[in-house]
């Protein structure tokens, strides 16, 4: 299979042997299947709504309990420089933040 465009080469180093360390020390209790249930597909929830264990799109995005366990993996979050929320498609966020301001008739700061 040929891509139609070149990866983005991260500039970072990774330390493999370090961050598969913090991942195998993480408990079972962290893993969650995918939400709409695809098989085969778990994660860990390292930012969500309030640092809580959800799977919510709205709220005060905060780093989860398991990414306060895991200072490599907060490191190379750092180094990218870019601003952490939870994945989601603009398109969502869009009909989501319209349908907040429409119920408080107001319009939503962002």
């Amino acid at each position: 299979m040929k891509l139609p465009h070149p990866f983005y080469r991260l500039p970072i180093s990774l330390d493999v042997q370090r961050l598969q360390e913090e991942v195998a020390a993480l408990p079972e209790a962290a893993w969650h299947a995918h939400p709409t249930g695809y098989k085969g597909n778990a994660s860990v929830r390292l930012i969500s709504a309030n640092g809580g264990e959800n799977d919510d799109m709205i709220g005060d995005m905060q780093p989860t309990q398991w990414l306060d366990q895991m200072p490599y993996v907060r490191q190379i979050l750092s180094q990218l420089g870019l601003v952490w929320s939870r994945g989601f498609s603009t398109a969502k966020y869009e009909v989501d933040r319209q349908r907040i301001a429409n119920d408080k008739n107001q319009p939503l700061a962002l």
